[in-house]
């Protein structure tokens, strides 16, 4: 197992541009099958404390012995994540399906006896 799933860096004109960003950016991962620091960074990133600069080297575990940063954020936002894309997967099917209703393509036939 190799903890260094991926390494984000962001840069912008000044430090809300730059938060701003990394917000974005870690929103956009998806990993799947092991926890992540992901939502630590995401419920970090609207400290207000850590927006103003205001840390120091046990700024992480203060944070977290306070109740301050929730670890267990991502679940929900996994959830709803995977919903959506189900949703969207689906319409983009279904529209297929709709313009294509008279022919099933051996493949699609394949697929069906298959259960895929």
């Amino acid at each position: 197992y190799d903890s260094m799933i991926a390494k984000l860096i962001v840069r912008g004109d000044s430090r809300t541009h730059a938060l701003d960003r990394a917000r974005k950016a870690l929103r956009e991962y998806m990993v799947v099958g092991v926890r992540t620091c992901i939502p630590f960074h995401l419920e970090m990133i609207e400290d207000q404390g850590f927006c103003a600069s205001d840390m120091h080297i046990h700024y992480a575990e203060a944070r977290l012995e306070a109740g301050m940063l929730n670890p267990t954020r991502s679940d929900d936002a996994f959830i709803a994540a995977a919903v959506l894309a189900w949703r969207d997967q689906k319409r983009v099917r279904d529209a297929w399906q709709a313009s294509h209703s008279n022919t099933i393509s051996p493949w699609m036939l394949s697929a069906r006896k298959g259960g895929v």
